[in-house]
């Protein structure tokens, strides 16, 4: 090793935070070519994780730290959403950390993950979506959190219910999904009044409203029902359930805490 080599790679973990994934943007960032870093690499200082995303030998890897990167190095429009956002939002238990995590992620229809983040080492299992939920950004809907020294963008409460209704039936059922009405009790009117009105799916608003109507939540009466279009006809989403004339939509007979 030089001595000017060796000098560069003390610079540069000066400036890099324990357990960080650098991307090749962010070392070009500290002035480091693609030939220093590939030495790095050979020299086991650095260690890859897959095309363009790095971390130090020695370092632990966490899938925050990969989520960080995607956000603030790679500027990707991608956030965490759905029951990974709740989870951090609190209103959902935790998976024991020493599982692999499944991370539920959405971004717009340019966004796209880098392939180094199925990498399995960072112990998460990204499940990526292309979301056209919105005809436009509701307010506040998301949020910034720093945990482990990470900071990530998530959905808000508002936005993540809904972006977990989208799924229902296809691939969850509306009974999991109303259990978790029961800890939503301080969702912002104001915020829910916003994303229903720009929600696009007629049926992810009926299913919300219904679910909120059913919680008997406080602020389920602040919502101005005018102002949201909920569409005509009836939809289904239990074929043998209940039919439910506020809303137009057929639910599983064991959903309808008020019938």
């Amino acid at each position: 090793m030089s001595v000017s080599t060796g000098s560069k790679i003390n610079r540069l973990f000066e400036k890099w935070p324990q357990n960080l994934i650098a991307t090749t943007p962010w070392l070009h960032l500290q002035g480091v070519s693609d030939s220093l870093i590939q030495r790095y690499v050979e020299s086991s200082w650095l260690k890859r994780i897959g095309t363009g995303a790095y971390f130090k030998v020695g370092d632990h890897l966490d899938w925050m730290a990969a989520i960080e990167a995607i956000q603030s190095q790679l500027k990707l429009e991608i956030h965490v959403g759905a029951e990974s956002a709740l989870e951090l939002h609190g209103v959902m238990d935790q998976v024991p950390q020493s599982k692999i995590k499944d991370i539920y992620l959405y971004g717009t229809q340019r966004s796209k993950l880098p392939k180094w983040a199925f990498n399995e080492a960072l112990n998460m299992r990204p499940h990526f979506s292309q979301s056209g939920l919105f005809s436009k950004e509701p307010v506040q809907t998301f949020f910034e959190t720093k945990i482990n020294s990470f900071k990530l963008k998530i959905a808000s409460r508002e936005r993540a219910i809904l972006e977990l209704l989208a799924e229902v039936p296809q691939k969850r059922e509306l009974q999991s999904v109303q259990a978790l009405f029961i800890q939503l009790s301080t969702l912002r009117p104001k915020v829910i009044q916003s994303h229903l009105e720009c929600c696009k799916s007629f049926k992810v608003k009926r299913l919300f409203l219904y679910l909120a109507r059913e919680a008997n939540h406080a602020w389920y009466k602040e919502i101005n029902k005018t102002k949201i279009n909920l569409g005509v006809g009836k939809k289904v989403i239990e074929p043998n359930g209940v039919f439910d004339a506020e809303y137009l939509i057929t639910v599983p007979r064991n959903s309808e805490v008020s019938a």
